[in-house]
């Protein structure tokens, strides 16, 4: 195993350890919640990352790099939810405010990934 892979494996082994922390650290807050969701988002990415380093194949790349690139697609809703609600009282009722853009940061970047996967997508991900 080479240092890429093992760096990726070790980062997301540090961030599972720090959603784990958060949600341990009070269960109840919904921050520490969309907080530990993103950390895991962020494991994910990580692990697939490593999974993508590791693949002796072209298939085998192309398929975790898929997978990475489907998860990465919900970091963007998830990150904009903490942000929204970070250090307010109120967090619902900010959500609730910017509930169409939390919808469409969600339904944008995973639809473009899912249903845009073609024979480009190969061109683009080995582009130099």
């Amino acid at each position: 195993m080479n240092f890429i892979v093992w760096s990726a494996y070790a980062v997301a082994a540090l961030t599972a350890g720090i959603a784990a922390l958060a949600l341990w650290r009070d269960r109840q807050s919904f921050v520490n919640r969309v907080f530990a969701l993103g950390m895991a988002l962020f494991a994910v990415e990580a692990v697939l990352t490593g999974m993508v380093y590791h693949s002796a194949s072209l298939e085998g790349f192309l398929l975790w790099q898929r997978a990475r690139f489907t998860a990465s697609s919900f970091l963007p809703a998830a990150w904009l939810l903490f942000s929204v609600s970070f250090a307010r009282a109120n967090y619902r009722e900010q959500a609730s405010r910017w509930k169409w853009v939390l919808l469409l940061s969600l339904v944008l970047p995973v639809a473009l990934t899912l249903f845009n996967f073609s024979t480009d997508f190969v061109s683009v991900v080995l582009a130099p």
